[in-house]
C-alpha cells in the first residue's frame, strides 16, 4: 500500500459484506482498499444460508461456480410437527431459473472464497490487522482516516468515500455520529452443528413443535445445523443439552460427541438513523441488525452493499447529483430492511407460538397445500427483494 495513496473507496470491515463489497467495487473500476482489524478469518460458522438474490450477485461476480462446488444445495424445505408428522413442503426448484435453490456454506468458507477472488484480482486490496481510530474531512473532497496496526504503528489513508461494513458495534458509524436505534427481543436460541443422522439429505426442515421452534439445515460434509428456541427461564448449556431439547421436540437425537460447534444467542432489531452521512455509507450489520431466524441477515447485507457500490460510483461520476443519489439509497435500504425485519418477526412469532399449537399447525398445513405457497416460497427465499 503506497503511503497517502488516494482511493475512490475505503471499506472498513473484512467480513462477508465488506469483502463482497470490495470485490464488487474493484470489478466496477473503483480504486478500493479494504481494512480489517482481524489478522485472519474467524473459524466460527455463523451465517450459512445464501438465497436466490445473493446467488445472482455471486454469479455476476463470477463466484457462483466456486460456491456451488463447496456448498450444500437445498431445493426443498419441509415443515413438520415432529419426525413422524409432515405438515407440508416448499419445493424451491419450481421458482424461476436459474436461481431456483438455496445454498448453505459455513461463513468462514464464504469469506475465504471471496478473499481469494479479491487477492487474485488485486493483490494489495485487503489490509488486515488494522483498526480505524479516527475519520476526518479532507480538502477539497473526501475523508482521511487514521488506522492503527496490532503493533501500534499508525497510518493515514485518504478516500473520496468510506463504506462502513464493520459490524453491529461499528466504529465508523460512531465516528460519523449516526444513531443506532433498536432493542433486543425476549427470545433466545441455542445452535449447534452435528453429524447428520436424520435421513433428510439436502432438505431444510422447520419443526413447529408444541414446545418451541426447531430449525434444521444441511451443511457440507454430512453435517447438519440445528437451532432451537430456548424457554424463557432456561438457558441451554452445551451440545449435550441441546441434543436432548431437539430430541424432545422432534424425535431425532443428534449425537452430542459429533458436535462441531455450539453457541447460544439472543436476537435483536437495530437500524441506523441514516445509511449515508456526508461521505460515510453504512452496509451490513453496521447499518441494520435483524433476527437470524430465517437466515436473511447476511443476504440483506449483500443486497444493500451492491446498491451502495453502484450508488458510490454514480456519486463519483455525477458529483452534482450526490443529494439525489444519497436520498434514493436511503429510501431503498430502509424499505428493504423494514421488510426483512417484519419477515423475521413473523418467522419468530409463528415458530414460537405455543398458544393453540395444533390449530397453528393445521393452518400451516392448509397454507402449504394452497396456491399461497408460491408467495411463501418467494418470501422465504427473498425473491423480489433485490
Amino acid at each position: 500500500m503506497a503511503k497517502n495513496k488516494p482511493y475512490d473507496l475505503i471499506i472498513c470491515g473484512g467480513g462477508p459484506v465488506g469483502l463482497l463489497s470490495g470485490l464488487a467495487a474493484i470489478k466496477s473500476g473503483l480504486r478500493t482498499l479494504i481494512v480489517e482489524k482481524q489478522e485472519a478469518t474467524h473459524p466460527h460458522s455463523r451465517s450459512i444460508g445464501i438465497h436466490p438474490p445473493s446467488l445472482r450477485i455471486l454469479s455476476d461476480l463470477d463466484l457462483l461456480p466456486q460456491f456451488r462446488k463447496k456448498a450444500c444445495i437445498i431445493k426443498k424445505g419441509l415443515a413438520m410437527e415432529n419426525r413422524e408428522r409432515l405438515l407440508g413442503e416448499l419445493n424451491f426448484s419450481t421458482l424461476p431459473e436459474p436461481f431456483n435453490f438455496i445454498i448453505t456454506l459455513p461463513q468462514w468458507q464464504t469469506t475465504r472464497i471471496i478473499e481469494e477472488q479479491i487477492t487474485n484480482t488485486q493483490s494489495d486490496a485487503l489490509l488486515r490487522g488494522f483498526k480505524v481510530l479516527e475519520v476526518k474531512p479532507a480538502a477539497p473532497h473526501g475523508l482521511t482516516a487514521r488506522i492503527e496496526s496490532m503493533d501500534g504503528s499508525i497510518r493515514q489513508i485518504h478516500s473520496k468515500y468510506f463504506l462502513a461494513c464493520d459490524g453491529k458495534y461499528s466504529a465508523m458509524r460512531r465516528h460519523s455520529g449516526i444513531a443506532f436505534r433498536g432493542s433486543p427481543y425476549r427470545r433466545r436460541y441455542a445452535m449447534g452443528d452435528f453429524e447428520d443422522n436424520t435421513g433428510f439429505g439436502s432438505h431444510a426442515v422447520i419443526f413447529l413443535s408444541k414446545s418451541g421452534l426447531v430449525e434444521s439445515f444441511p451443511l457440507p460434509g454430512n453435517t447438519r445445523r440445528w437451532v432451537a428456541e430456548e424457554h424463557h427461564n432456561h438457558r441451554v448449556e452445551g451440545a449435550g443439552e441441546l441434543s436432548k431439547v431437539i430430541c424432545s421436540r422432534t424425535g431425532i437425537t443428534p449425537v452430542p460427541d459429533s458436535s462441531r460447534m455450539f453457541s447460544e444467542f439472543g436476537v435483536e432489531r437495530y437500524m441506523a438513523d441514516t445509511f449515508w452521512a456526508d461521505r460515510v455509507i453504512l452496509a451490513g450489520d453496521a447499518a441494520h441488525v435483524v433476527s437470524p431466524i430465517g437466515g436473511q441477515g447476511m443476504n440483506l447485507g449483500w443486497i444493500n452493499a451492491i446498491d451502495a457500490i453502484d450508488s458510490i460510483k454514480n456519486a463519483i461520476n455525477n458529483p452534482g447529483k450526490i443529494h439525489e443519489i444519497r436520498e434514493a439509497y436511503q429510501q431503498r435500504v430502509q424499505k428493504k430492511t423494514l421488510t426483512v425485519i417484519r419477515r423475521a418477526e413473523f418467522n419468530m412469532t409463528l415458530g414460537g407460538s405455543k398458544a393453540l399449537p395444533s390449530v397453528r399447525n393445521y393452518l400451516v398445513g392448509l397454507l402449504l397445500g394452497s396456491p399461497l405457497q408460491s408467495l411463501l416460497k418467494q418470501r422465504f427465499t427473498m425473491i423480489g427483494l433485490s
